[in-house]
Formats: C-alpha cells, sequence, structure tokens
C-alpha cells in the first residue's frame, strides 16, 4: 500500500512539474521566435509586444477566476477544465497571418495558462503537506528548464517545421498533458495548515490600505516590468541590434534560463537563514547592473556572463517575493496579500512587452527600453528598503 501510494505521489509531481513547465515554455517561445515571427509576418516590436501583453492579460484575468475554481472544484478539475485553452491557444499562434489573429490567440492562450500556476502550487502543496517549501522551490524550477530545453532546440526544430511547427508542438504537449492530469492523483485535503480562517470581514480592505502593501506591490511590478522588457526582447536586441547569429543569441537565452534554474533553488533557500528582503534588494541590485551591462557590453565574454547574472534574479525573483508577503503578514491574511501581490506581479509583465516594443520602434533601437528598465529596477530596490523592519518577522516562524 505505501509503494502504491508513492506512485501514486511521484506520477502527481511529475503531473504537476510537467504543467508548470509546459506552461511557461509556451509564454517564453515569444522571446525565442521574435526574430523569425516579425520577419515572417512583418511584425514590428509592438505588434509582437501587443501579442505577449494580451496573453499576459489572459492570464491575469483569469486567475480570478481560477482561485474560486481550486477551492470548488479542486486543482486537477481546474487544470482539466482550463489548461486545454492554452494547448489550443498556442496552435492557433502558429497558424497566425495577421496581429488580430495573433493578438485573438495569445488571450485564449493566456487564458489556459491561468491554470498552469496557482492550481500547480496548491496541488503540489496538499501532496507534501509537510514540506510546501521544497515542493514550490522545485515547480518553480520548472518555469526555467522547460525554456531553456527549447531553447536548445529551437535552432534543430525550425529548419525541419519551420517557427510555426514550434508553436504546434508546444500546443500538441499541453493537450496531451492532461492525460496525465485526468489519472493523477489529488488529495481531497492538504491539512489544517492550508486552510485560511475567516478572522477579519474586512480583512482584504485591511490589507489594501496597508502602506506595506504598496511598497511591495509596486516594487514587485516595477521588477517584473524590468524582467519582462529583457526576457522578451534579450534575442531581438541580440541579433538585431548587436547582430549576433540566431544560434549563439538562442543559446545565451538558454543559458538565462539555465541560471535561473538554480537561483530558483539556491536563493528562496537562503532567505529562511538571513531573510528575504535583504536578498530581494540583492536581486533587483543584480537587475539594474546587468541591464546597465547589455547597454554597454557587446563581447560575449560579457554578455555571457552578464546573463547567468540576470538569469539568477530571474529565478530567484518570484519565490522571494511571495515568501517576503508571508513575512510581513498573517497566516489568516496571507492568501489574499499573496494573490494582491501576483496582481501587482502580472500588472507590470503585462505592460512590459508592449511599453517596450513601442519604445523601440519610436527609437530605432532597443537602448530606451532597457534604460526605462533600469529605472524601473532602481525604483524597486528603494520602495523595498522602505518597508518598515518593524513589520517583518522571522522567515522560518509560520
Amino acid at each position: 500500500m505505501r509503494r502504491a501510494f508513492n506512485g501514486r505521489l511521484l506520477l502527481a509531481l511529475v503531473t504537476c512539474y510537467l504543467v508548470i513547465s509546459i506552461n511557461y515554455g509556451v509564454r517564453y517561445t515569444y522571446a525565442l521566435l521574435a526574430p523569425e515571427m516579425m520577419s515572417c509576418l512583418s511584425f514590428s516590436n509592438q505588434d509582437l509586444g501587443a501579442m505577449v501583453s494580451c496573453f499576459l492579460l489572459g492570464f491575469v484575468l483569469t486567475s480570478f477566476v481560477t482561485g474560486p475554481l481550486i477551492d470548488r472544484w479542486g486543482a486537477k478539475r481546474t487544470i482539466f477544465a482550463v489548461f486545454p485553452l492554452l494547448g489550443m491557444g498556442s496552435i492557433l499562434v502558429g497558424m497566425t497571418s495577421s496581429t488580430v489573429d495573433g493578438i485573438l490567440s495569445s488571450f485564449i492562450a493566456g487564458v489556459g495558462a491561468s491554470a498552469g500556476w496557482s492550481p500547480v502550487m496548491v496541488w503540489s502543496q496538499k501532496l507534501c503537506p509537510e514540506r510546501r517549501g521544497l515542493m514550490v522551490g522545485i515547480m518553480e524550477t520548472g518555469t526555467k528548464l522547460c525554456p531553456f530545453l527549447i531553447a536548445l532546440a529551437i535552432p534543430r526544430i525550425i529548419p525541419l517545421f519551420s517557427w510555426r511547427g514550434v508553436w504546434s508542438l508546444l500546443g500538441v504537449m499541453a493537450l496531451l498533458s492532461i492525460l496525465l492530469v485526468s489519472v493523477a492523483h489529488e488529495p481531497k485535503a492538504g491539512g489544517q495548515d492550508l486552510k485560511v480562517k475567516e478572522t477579519r470581514s474586512a480583512s482584504m480592505g485591511v490589507i489594501f490600505r496597508d502602506r506595506c502593501t504598496w511598497l511591495v506591490g509596486i516594487s514587485y511590478a516595477l521588477s517584473a516590468f524590468a524582467i519582462m522588457v529583457h526576457a522578451t526582447f534579450y534575442k531581438a536586441y541580440l541579433s538585431r541590434e548587436l547582430m549576433m547569429g540566431l544560434d549563439v543569441s538562442t543559446l545565451l537565452y538558454g543559458l538565462m534560463s539555465f541560471s535561473g534554474f538554480i537561483g530558483a533553488l539556491s536563493l528562496p533557500t537562503l532567505s529562511d537563514r538571513i531573510g528575504r528582503r535583504p536578498l530581494i534588494i540583492a536581486c533587483n541590485a543584480i537587475l539594474v547592473a546587468s541591464l546597465l551591462g547589455f547597454l554597454s557590453s557587446s563581447s560575449i565574454l560579457g554578455l555571457t556572463l552578464l546573463t547567468v547574472l540576470i538569469g539568477v534574479d530571474f529565478g530567484a525573483k518570484w519565490p522571494l517575493y511571495a515568501a517576503f508577503v508571508k513575512d510581513l503578514f498573517d497566516w489568516e491574511v496571507a492568501g489574499r496579500a499573496t494573490a494582491l501581490a501576483g496582481f501587482f506581479s502580472g500588472l507590470g509583465s503585462l505592460l512590459a512587452p508592449y511599453v517596450g516594443g513601442l519604445l523601440a520602434d519610436l527609437c530605432g533601437s532597443y537602448k530606451m527600453s532597457y534604460t526605462v528598465g533600469v529605472a524601473a529596477g532602481a525604483i524597486a530596490i528603494a520602495l523595498i528598503v522602505a518597508v518598515p523592519t518593524g513589520r517583518l518577522r522571522k522567515p522560518y516562524v509560520a
């Protein structure tokens, strides 16, 4: 019986990891295929940015729906009902012939992507309630591993199937993953510690009026904006402005995802010892320094080092900010506070591709987009520094 349970546990964890990996693989394939898509479809940077923004818009808006669905139906049924839209949308992106087609297809994919994050986090924690932090950290690595593998595969797939084939392949993978979801095990209850107690009827209003909410939330939005400008146009910047070959620029993008994999495992774990705030400040400082470096460096060695550094921020930022919210608020309101922080992050991520693309088109260069990202990252640091230290608790306190 114990062996059977362990088998069910392993299958469920693999399913969760596959779902979140495919989700983020689709999300970052826009950047990986940016030069090919813009050349084939005669898209501007603004057109491509609009597609990415609409993907994120679908993700952000539908997240307000998937949250209640998880509580009512469970994570597994929520993924089963919503996640197929990611596969359908990806296939439609591969059939795009105009900006309108691309925007609508991306929005559909974004709606499906909303079931590839929160439900996975809830499901994985239910499976291992005594090691929830470890599970969330492992799931976070999936958001970096799949883009890295896709970056390695794209130079070999495009000559065979073109960029449209890449999108179709990702869509089919998303649809086939539903088969695993249908047979994987989800416990009906994850333990008493996963339940949120209703102690204050106006708790959301209390959080919304809290000064710390706005300091952390706006910092999160600006930091997300800065990294998403880079993540969206990084490959295009290397190939179109620095005139690097597509193979080199694709491999460097994959290196960023791989170093993000390491950052996602190491820094959130280290934050349990030294606190979340110092590491969030350090991550944003790395982000600002790296973006400045990209504006001034053109050597392969320098760009490789900068790619590794910004990849660490890319991997560690999201779990660090999410955990920092718990350091500021009690468990009774931690869920609401985290959801609001996630909204700020989604807003910054949503605006970045469009604003960055618009600035690149207006200025004829990606340098202004990167400069705005530097300013956003610097303000993000200042806002975290302004968080009152008296509000912080020990990171390991439940």
